[in-house]
């Protein structure tokens, strides 16, 4: 994981507007999320409403006639249309025995005729934008589909077997006209844009490279010369290619390739791409490349983009350079924390995925940099460079509930625990010993609410279960228990002092302890988690009298009143059964407003003030173009009530693709979005500046007397121009050398300390 790309930007598709030129518009599958950028990729959203899907989106395409026009499958789930360029969408199902779909395409030739093919073998056709499929193939795993452009009853599909079937009646009868030797699975098809005339197909192999179809499989030949990788991803005739001839295609391993003679011979364009070597190991075994999607203005704007393992590149001069496009930035927020002391001090925390973290005292509107302490240099001989500055990665981020008089938060990383008792203006690194790193990846926090006393901070590893407890205040941990599943959620009675309650939320289990973490029993009622999965966690603040917990799932909301013996589904969540909870906070002063927040996926914000008896939807206008939930994987609840929600109504969230904070000061009616700025700490560059130095010195020896000389030199002739020594009764050479070599000695006693 070390050299992993970061964040993890794996572009799983890439579609661009019919109208690119005009609107600047693509659309990717990024981290089995749909995003969308409105100015050529410079800023990303994420869409959502109406796309309730349980499982990871499989195909996505937009309608060459009408930008506006969507589709896109998840496997499981079915088919989800769009009429408004992915602002909201509505599932599409009617007629589909299976929906296992896991490849769309729509005609160029109308945006309501569109195929749709299963993982199980099954092919649907629609005639009228989903309103109604039929089964037009049966048995026959379909691995590509292309539509010819110049005559609209003319389709190809290919299987995994290596064949290839032809329609010329828009889908209802279908004639073998191709297959391949040794079974040759077939990754991309394309119809020459001019099949009317020259009757040519192109075939994209897996293993074995480009194949050229004409006449209807009366000849077939393999054109491979000057294509150095002939793992085909995908093939692209240019839209002008009845002046042009050319055509691209992207492969596995080498990128992009061109052909200026209908694809008899090939040419390599991938100058500017990068590879990261994650996507060759056996967990992965990814193609470095995938989608490649071409403007339909090429002639006068030569753009292309390309998604792959490494993200989303574009050339805007015919692929001869290429450049990578930001989509989920380093700066996207993984951890939020507010102040117990909000009322007074108006203290917000966040990290961000990678290198950045903030806290501000005036409620969002200045920001200063916390990260002093976190860069941890380390010499890996084996590695280019051979030193190499690894920045932790924000996972969870907690204050301490008596961080009016202590100042400390803490704050959980990938395989790391940091603790600062100044506001985060310095961090201390607090050493967890573990089996096995993989264990410590990603950890929640919590502290004990009588922390001020008790001095009690758990922590719960997401794989493997592990309870860890700390009774020093953080500076020390040991495993005190360990459960049977991964968790996703933990929360802590705010009773602790006296119950000694903690509750664990796994991935369909629910976890309870009653002795401070010593043992754990299962919670179940007649209503079995099985075949949920449990995803957040809130408890009452007045939890000793009313016993109430809140359990978000993939099916909804369910509410305990009574410590987790009993749990009843919470109904009329806008007339949608099974939502699934992506947020959830509960309000500070629930005992008098019965309040809770929870963000849904595929809808947005809903709140209901009578304890889960009726929701409504809030910031309506806000759920149209911003989500609160998490955007990559992290610890912290993505929503979060001010401690003085009573008095000022506020509340926070995180969900950008980029580092913007969400807020609210009415109660979630209305949004604001703050963005926040890049800001560097030069004294934190220069303490790891510092300890770069000192690896240096310790894997090299002979390297400290030319740093001595280096900092001698300059510190000898500046004593002489201000003639210091004249000023005390010592020898002018003894007096410099010796301020000289007390310098220096102290540059090293520096370097030993940091």
């Amino acid at each position: 994981m070390a050299h992993a790309h970061r964040p993890h930007d794996v572009i799983k598709q890439v579609e661009i507007s019919p109208n690119y030129n005009q609107d600047k518009t693509i659309y990717i599958i990024v981290r089995e999320q749909l995003l969308k950028s409105e100015n050529g990729g410079k800023s990303w959203y994420r869409l959502f409403r109406g796309l309730d899907n349980n499982f990871d989106f499989s195909s996505l395409s937009v309608a060459p006639k009408n930008p506006k026009i969507l589709y896109i499958s998840a496997p499981g789930d079915g088919i989800y249309r769009s009429q408004d360029g992915g602002l909201s969408w509505r599932q599409i199902n009617q007629g589909l025995d299976d929906k296992q779909i896991a490849l769309l395409s729509i005609s160029p030739h109308s945006p309501n005729v569109v195929l749709a093919a299963s993982k199980n073998g099954s092919l649907y056709l629609t005639n009228d934008g989903g309103g109604n499929w039929i089964s037009i193939m049966t048995d026959t795993q379909i691995t590509a589909i292309s539509f010819a452009e110049d005559e609209k009853k003319n389709i190809a599909v290919s299987d995994s077997s290596g064949k290839v079937y032809f329609s010329s009646n828009e889908g209802f009868t279908w004639t073998n006209i191709v297959t391949l030797n040794n079974n040759e699975n077939i990754q991309s098809l394309a119809f020459s844009p001019t099949f009317n005339q020259e009757q040519i197909i192109w075939i994209g192999t897996e293993k074995k490279g480009i194949f050229k179809v004409e006449k209807l499989g009366q000849s077939i030949t393999q054109v491979n010369k000057g294509l150095s990788d002939q793992k085909i991803r995908n093939i692209v005739p240019s839209p002008n290619y009845s002046q042009d001839s050319m055509v691209f295609l992207s492969t596995w391993d080498e990128g992009v390739f061109q052909s200026k003679d209908k694809g008899n011979t090939w040419k390599k364009i991938s100058q500017g791409l990068t590879k990261d070597a994650q996507a060759d190991e056996a967990q992965f075994s990814a193609p470095h490349f995938q989608d490649l999607k071409i403007s339909q203005t090429f002639s006068q704007d030569k753009t292309l983009f390309l998604g792959g393992f490494d993200g989303l590149f574009t050339s805007t001069n015919g692929g001869k350079r290429w450049q990578e496009i930001p989509t989920l930035s380093t700066r996207v927020i993984t951890s939020l924390a507010i102040s117990p002391n909000y009322k007074n001090d108006s203290t917000v925390a966040l990290g961000t995925y990678e290198k950045e973290a903030y806290i501000t005292k005036d409620g969002g509107k200045n920001w200063k940099p916390i990260i002093r302490g976190f860069a941890t240099p380390s010499y890996q001989g084996d590695s280019e460079p051979s030193i190499v500055i690894e920045y932790s990665r924000f996972y969870d981020l907690i204050f301490s509930p008596n961080y009016a008089q202590d100042q400390t938060l803490f704050a959980t990383f990938l395989y790391k625990l940091f603790k600062s008792t100044n506001q985060g203006d310095y961090w201390q690194q607090i050493m967890i010993s573990s089996k096995g790193r993989g264990i410590l990846r990603d950890t929640y926090i919590v502290a004990s609410p009588d922390f001020a006393n008790d001095k009690t901070v758990y922590i719960v590893t997401k794989n493997g279960g592990f309870i860890y407890r700390s009774n020093d205040k953080g500076q020390t941990f040991s495993v005190i228990s360990k459960l049977d599943h991964p968790t996703n959620a933990v929360i802590i009675s705010p009773n602790f002092a006296e119950d000694k309650t903690l509750f664990v939320s796994g991935i369909n289990k629910l976890y309870k302890t009653i002795d401070g973490g010593k043992t754990w029993q299962i919670i179940a009622d007649n209503s079995s988690f099985d075949d949920m999965a449990l995803l957040q966690l809130v408890v009452s603040p007045n939890y000793a009298q009313d016993q109430t917990i809140f359990l978000g799932t993939n099916q909804g909301i369910l509410k305990t009143i009574d410590g987790g013996k009993k749990w009843e589904k919470l109904a009329n969540i806008n007339s949608i059964d099974n939502v699934s909870i992506e947020a959830m906070a509960i309000s500070p002063d629930y005992q008098n407003d019965q309040t809770l927040i929870a963000s849904v996926r595929g809808l947005g914000l809903i709140k209901t003030m009578d304890s889960g008896e009726t929701f409504e939807e809030i910031g309506r206008d806000f759920n149209k173009r911003h989500f609160i939930g998490q955007m990559v994987m992290s610890g912290s609840s993505p929503l979060h009530f001010s401690p003085n929600y009573a008095q000022d109504k506020t509340i926070y969230g995180f969900g950008s693709s980029m580092a913007n904070l969400y807020k609210s000061t009415d109660g979630g009616l209305n949004w604001e979005v703050i963005s926040i700025p890049r800001k560097t700490d030069f004294i934190a560059e220069a303490i790891t500046q510092l300890r770069i130095t000192k690896i240096l010195l310790n894997v090299y020896p002979a390297l400290r007397f030319l740093v001595a000389l280096i900092v001698a030199l300059p510190v000898y002739p500046l004593l002489g121009i201000f003639k210091v020594e004249k000023k005390l009764p010592i020898g002018r050479a003894i007096f410099k050398t010796g301020i000289t070599a007390s310098f220096c000695l102290l540059i090293f006693v520096g370097l030993s300390i940091i």
